[in-house]
């Protein structure tokens, strides 16, 4: 077990501990860990409408990292209701990834970086697909794929940059710099995944 799943497994643990009593009360209240994450991905629609068609940026900014905070919620949830699946972690990765794609519209809004943007929108689902590939390829699976959730800091490197730019009085070139550096990190690990899954598709005898 690599570093990153130890911590992830810590992380997990320390959440639900930390979130008992809240968890406790949204399975009191009939509320699932999907229901959950569908009402993530209605905040991020609503808050691209905020965004785009009302002059109330702030309110859909926060409305925005209002779902990306749930996030820490949805999987402790379904861990608590005895309810986590591959299903489950599926549509958090779907929402996710729905909700990193309105924040690269509103970056494609401030600083019309439509390049880096979309190389950003082909790139990570790449990256995504051959981690699950790598990680989980021979692992079983309650549904058509076993997802890996944890290519994480490729999406961080921008949000972080987003906040700085939004909140502080910063240089919005930032922002540029931002999707560069996770635009390269996305494709080096894409390279260093395809050829360790070739790698050992041949030392498995499973490629000819």
């Amino acid at each position: 077990m690599g570093l990153v799943d130890r911590l992830n497994i810590l992380s997990q643990v320390w959440r639900g501990r930390l979130f008992r009593p809240i968890l406790f009360v949204l399975t009191q209240a009939k509320i699932t860990a999907d229901r959950l994450t569908n009402f993530r991905l209605i905040l991020g629609i609503v808050a691209v409408y905020f965004y785009f068609f009302t002059d109330r940026q702030n309110l859909a900014v926060g409305l925005w990292l209002t779902a990306i905070i749930l996030d820490v919620l949805d999987g402790s949830l379904a861990r608590y209701q005895n309810k986590a699946s591959d299903r489950g972690k599926f549509l958090d990765v779907f929402v996710d990834n729905i909700l990193f794609c309105f924040l690269l519209f509103f970056i494609l809004d401030f600083s019309g970086s439509i390049f880096l943007v979309f190389y950003n929108l082909f790139i990570l689902p790449i990256v995504y697909l051959l981690a699950i590939i790598k990680k989980q390829e021979f692992l079983p699976s309650d549904w058509l794929i076993k997802p890996y959730p944890k290519v994480t800091y490729v999406k961080a490197v921008v949000l972080v940059a987003f906040l700085f730019c939004w909140y502080c009085p910063a240089d919005l070139k930032w922002l540029n710099y931002a999707l560069v550096a996770s635009n390269i990190l996305a494709t080096g690990l894409s390279v260093y995944f395809w050829a360790y899954i070739q790698w050992r598709w041949k030392k498995m005898g499973v490629r000819k």
